[in-house]
């Protein structure tokens, strides 16, 4: 037997998706978001997948996965979530999609309505505040001028506990946000005071409080002032789910409601709030997306509309404590006198939606207050891509990761 007799020709291994693993003659490869390399690093993640794993938006032409794709209503075609979202919108209260050109925003409710549903809006809500409870007065929702006391909390890693003290500590942001919640359409009033019933139960004691208030149809839950860690440890997180399956309770599904976070105010220094002030300037786009709304109750920019003319905030003064914004209904309000309040976030009864919200407020205060932004060199760092990198790189913030990741940032 001769040496030709034992020769076996190299065949080329057969081409596998890999996520469906089939074999497949032609792969494409598709961008699948951020992953983690061996040694822990965030990265860029591809694979390669067949046509039937993969689509390509009708918008941006680039290739997707299937777990990626938003078919629209209006015209059948496919579209990857960025693209969707910047096309077509869905009515907060018919959940109707419309194109976004036809988008209307209400002072009345936040959200984004169709023609015919911001017409009703403004019918209903026009003369008169919405009264839920028809004038009956609740047992445990206070009234919309009710404060909380002024004891602040702040977890304590070597006791691994929580500390209360009656002065908050300079060198701690502390955090007090407001949920608002609307009741689903059918649903009664005693499931309203039952659910926040129920609410206050499960809370520690003098941690929150539920609030009325005239723009929304559920009530208010505004906490104590704490650091993000203690309002992960001390917040009743199952409660939110069981507000929305037990009381017929939403937050920004289907009427739209915010998500106010306070910050206090004292816990900025003035090259620290300037840097904090600008990061909002230079990111709207991406604070927009990140924050799930755009409303008139949180204007971004730095020109707001005055009386009968446009002005534009001075953040030199405003980070030097000698002036305020003019119009409290904007991103990041510095009207309080004891916090700086960021009010644009758009409401959830998901847990980890509101936990990735506290953590990427927290984040954001030690990374405008760590990093340097003066010098030519580093002017990049008020930019989302440096603020994206670093917060990766940052292993407890795990729920930012994640809302950042979802909101396709």
């Amino acid at each position: 037997m001769t040496a030709s007799e034992h020769f076996i020709p190299y065949e080329e291994p057969p081409q596998l998706c890999e996520a469906c693993g089939d074999v497949a003659e032609i792969l494409e490869s598709v961008y699948m978001g951020f992953g983690r390399d061996p040694e822990g690093r965030y990265v860029r993640h591809f694979q390669q997948l067949c046509q039937d794993c993969r689509f390509s938006c009708a918008n941006c032409d680039e290739w997707y996965p299937n777990s990626n794709m938003f078919t629209a209503e209006t015209n059948s075609r496919e579209y990857c979530e960025d693209c969707y979202y910047e096309l077509f919108f869905r009515c907060e209260r018919c959940d109707v999609e419309e194109r976004t050109r036809y988008q209307h925003t209400s002072d009345y409710r936040d959200g984004s309505f169709c023609g015919e549903c911001i017409s009703s809006i403004e019918e209903e809500y026009g003369e008169d505040d919405y009264d839920f409870g028809g004038g009956r007065e609740s047992s445990v929702v206070r009234s919309y001028t009710t404060r909380l006391g002024s004891v602040f909390r702040h977890w304590d890693a070597e006791v691994n506990e929580c500390v209360t003290t009656i002065r908050g500590r300079r060198d701690i942001p502390y955090l007090g946000f407001e949920l608002e919640t609307n009741m689903r359409e059918g649903a009664s009033w005693s499931d309203r005071e039952n659910g926040a019933i129920a609410l206050r139960d499960a809370s520690p004691q003098n941690y929150l409080i539920m609030k009325e208030d005239g723009s929304i149809s559920g009530f208010e839950i505004v906490t104590e002032p704490c650091d993000y860690r203690t309002h992960l440890e001390m917040f009743p997180w199952q409660m939110l789910r069981t507000l929305a399956n037990d009381y017929s309770m939403t937050s920004w599904r289907g009427a739209g409601a915010g998500l106010h976070v306070h910050i206090s105010k004292k816990s900025f220094g003035k090259l620290h709030l300037g840097a904090f002030l600008q990061f909002h300037d230079k990111n709207i786009d991406e604070l927009i997306k990140l924050a799930g709304r755009e409303s008139s109750y949180s204007k971004f920019g730095r020109t707001v509309r005055g009386w009968g003319a446009d002005i534009k905030m001075d953040r030199v003064k405003q980070a030097l404590g000698k002036e305020a914004n003019d119009d409290r209904y904007v991103a990041v309000n510095l009207q309080n006198t004891a916090t700086v309040e960021l009010r644009y976030f758009r409401g959830s009864l998901k847990p980890e939606t509101v936990k990735g919200v506290l953590e990427f407020t927290h984040s954001l205060w030690l990374y405008t207050k760590s990093v340097k932004f003066t010098s030519l060199e580093s002017h990049k760092n008020i930019l989302w891509p440096a603020y994206r990198s670093w917060l990766f790189d940052q292993p407890e913030f795990t729920h930012a990761h994640n809302l950042v990741t979802t909101r396709g940032l």
